[in-house]
Parts: structure tokens; C-alpha cells; sequence
């Protein structure tokens, strides 16, 4: 299951497409929302963009974490 939620805790979309031995990108990629990131002008306000873990890729509306480089800060 892939769901995504706004600020106020709202769901945004649930997916329950595919089972757990397609990894969470590819469920992505292959989403009704990244479809609709991309093909609706607007659909994500301006300015404003999803957080996902390392599993994901940037992409203008999509902020992952930087990969872990093993060092300590």
C-alpha cells in the first residue's frame, strides 16, 4: 500500500494496486498520482512538493533524502 497525505493528516490517495514484491518505486512509477502530477497542471500547488524515503528518485515534485554516505558529521 502506497498513500500519501497532506499536512492536516488528510489522504490524498491510497493505492493498493500492486502486492509487496513490486518495490515501492516502481509502484510509484506506475501510479494513478505520479500520472496525474504530470499530466494536471496545478494538481500539487506551486511551490509545494511530496517527501519520500530513498526508495523514490527527485523529480521536480518528489524531494528524497541524500544517500548515506557511511560517514559521521
Amino acid at each position: 500500500m502506497q498513500a500519501t497525505c497532506n499536512s492536516q493528516k488528510q489522504f490524498l490517495d491510497v493505492s493498493i494496486n500492486y502486492g509487496a514484491a513490486l518495490s515501492d518505486h516502481m509502484a510509484f512509477e506506475v501510479s494513478d498520482l505520479r500520472r496525474k502530477l504530470l499530466s494536471q497542471p496545478g494538481f500539487l500547488a506551486e511551490g509545494l512538493c511530496l517527501f519520500g524515503d530513498n526508495a523514490y528518485v527527485n523529480l521536480s515534485f518528489v524531494a528524497t533524502p541524500y544517500p548515506n554516505t557511511g560517514s559521521d558529521m
